[in-house]
């Protein structure tokens, strides 16, 4: 942050952040799109615009595409965008046109979102009820784990230098079945986000902008550094963040050490190996326990997006077929939109079974858990008592042969 980078924090990032407006730069992007367009008619009729952007570029991105004319979205190709919030909020508030064409855009898979689960700007109004995140996010398998600032850690999580990358030049992307630890903080770190805002809210009586001002603000600090009014809530975010994170390193490790046990028990014999064994109980005991926690956040959040997505189908139906109402009868229009009703589409029977199973799956991981640490601690005792049993019934039976 410098002078020359104002109109940048001040004009752009903190107006999209704090009002969801269309922003200056996003505007000026989108007169050069048209422009650009307007030239590939003449110079390249069947090429196709790519759009990519990173952070404040990400929101200038999407805003300028959506905001296009409608016959001009069928000459984008693919949106790419890194480390930057949902703007589906700011899309809606930019009239019809810019959402049916970032809906088309979605319908076609071309927007795609690459973002960090320990990146507050990437996590900004994610996993938000009733909102429903634009196009596909894929969440990176990072590097390691950060922080969103630079100012007292070595790395930021907001930066390209943690994206990690296969032979083929792919990015490294987490998936539930392996890395169910990502997903599960990115929905810890995006609750947080909203509930400290709203915290900041409720106690001193802020404006959401004030309240966005002071959390971005506090997350650019160390905690020794947070003293102004709202140290206290600033503080608990500041916290939470930071378990986040070593909650996220705890798992990241205990996969580590599995994966050495594992290699060492192979190579090991005797006493070595039995301490080894119990060791290796002991971190799958952990594994099973910290699985059942995530399996049930990420399916709870799971139920939470899909429902986001029912609610806003019935509303766009709603609009639609009450626009059609000067043309039949109130009656005829609500026949036609019976079975696409919000009670009809979402069984909530079936979510709350969903949700129950889920529970009891991550009871039984806990259970198993807990069996697994109590074995864990008698394995040593189990081994050396049974050792000395076969030690003394081995001398008995050399005695007799001797």
């Amino acid at each position: 942050i410098g002078f020359s980078t104002l109109n940048d924090w001040i004009d752009n990032d903190a107006v999209f952040a704090l009002t969801g407006a269309y922003i200056p730069q996003a505007k000026l992007a989108n007169e050069a799109m048209q422009v650009k367009v307007d030239e590939m008619a003449v110079e390249a009729p069947n090429a196709q615009m790519n759009v990519t952007g990173h952070s404040l570029g990400t929101m200038v991105s999407i805003q300028a595409v959506a905001n296009l004319p409608e016959e001009d979205i069928s000459k984008i190709g693919n949106v790419v965008l890194f480390n930057g919030p949902d703007s589906r909020s700011s899309i809606d508030k930019m009239g019809e046109q810019a959402k049916a064409n970032i809906e088309k855009l979605e319908a076609d898979g071309k927007i795609h979102y690459y973002v960090n689960a320990f990146d507050i700007v990437s996590m900004l109004n994610r996993n938000q009820e009733g909102v429903d995140e634009i196009g596909v996010v894929h969440y990176i398998l990072p590097t390691n784990l950060a922080y969103t600032s630079t100012f007292y850690m070595k790395n930021s999580s907001h930066d390209f230098g943690m994206y990690d990358f296969d032979s083929d030049g792919n990015i490294k992307e987490a998936t539930i079945e392996k890395n169910p630890e990502i997903f599960e903080a990115g929905i810890k770190l995006s609750k947080l986000i909203r509930e400290t805002i709203d915290r900041l809210k409720t106690i001193y009586g802020l404006s959401e902008t004030d309240a966005m001002r002071i959390l971005t603000s506090a997350s650019a600090l160390p905690p020794q550094y947070t003293t102004s009014l709202y140290a206290g809530v600033a503080g608990a975010f500041l916290y939470n963040y930071n378990k986040i994170i070593k909650d996220a390193e705890s798992v990241r490790n205990i996969e580590e050490r599995i994966e050495s046990l594992h290699s060492s028990i192979k190579s090991s014999s005797g006493a070595e190996k039995i301490a080894l064994r119990s060791d290796l109980a002991l971190e799958v005991s952990q594994k099973a326990k910290n699985l059942g926690e995530e399996y049930e956040l990420i399916v709870k959040n799971e139920l939470s997006e899909i429902e986001d997505e029912i609610d806003t189908l019935v509303q766009d139906v709603e609009q639609g077929a009450y626009e059609i109402m000067q043309y039949l009868p109130s009656w005829e229009v609500e026949g036609l939109i019976q079975e696409l009703k919000k009670d009809v589409l979402w069984d909530n029977d079936l979510e709350s079974d969903i949700k129950k199973e889920a529970k009891a799956y991550k009871d039984k991981l806990t259970d198993f858990s807990d069996t697994l640490y109590t074995v864990s601690l008698g394995i040593q005792e189990y081994d050396t008592q049974a050792g000395g049993e076969l030690f003394k019934n081995e001398l008995i039976v050399q005695g007799k042969v001797k």
